[in-house]
């Protein structure tokens, strides 16, 4: 696969992610530490440069998805349950922590840890 074609298919993964999350673009935006014109921007070139740091926490929100998906089962009810409630295992509410870089590997390896256990 050629850079330029990466760039388009991890773009088009972290927006599709990004839904099956429940993220608000204001959300994503914060998430992925841009400012609204430069998620715009992605939305519409589509294309996320996987070496970039917007691509770092691109890669690390599907991997969120993945293990939350591969914890429940795919429950989609179960994983928005996850991302908006009050987590004690996570110390906050996910989808308020992965809004910063730490927060978002915080909750990662927290969903990562219960899928070893």
């Amino acid at each position: 696969m050629n850079p330029a074609s990466t760039a388009t298919v991890l773009a088009e993964a972290v927006l599709k992610t990004a839904n099956l999350l429940g993220l608000s673009n204001t959300q994503l935006t914060a998430v992925m530490g841009l400012d609204l014109a430069s998620m715009n921007q992605i939305e519409f070139s589509a294309v996320l440069e996987p070496t970039s740091a917007q691509g770092e926490a691109g890669l690390l929100l599907i991997r969120l998805y993945q293990s939350l998906s591969t914890l429940t089962g795919g429950d989609s009810e179960w994983i928005d349950y996850f991302m908006n409630a009050f987590n004690t295992a996570t110390d906050g509410v996910p989808t308020q922590q992965i809004q910063t870089r730490e927060g978002l590997e915080k909750v990662l390896t927290v969903v990562e840890a219960l899928n070893n256990r």
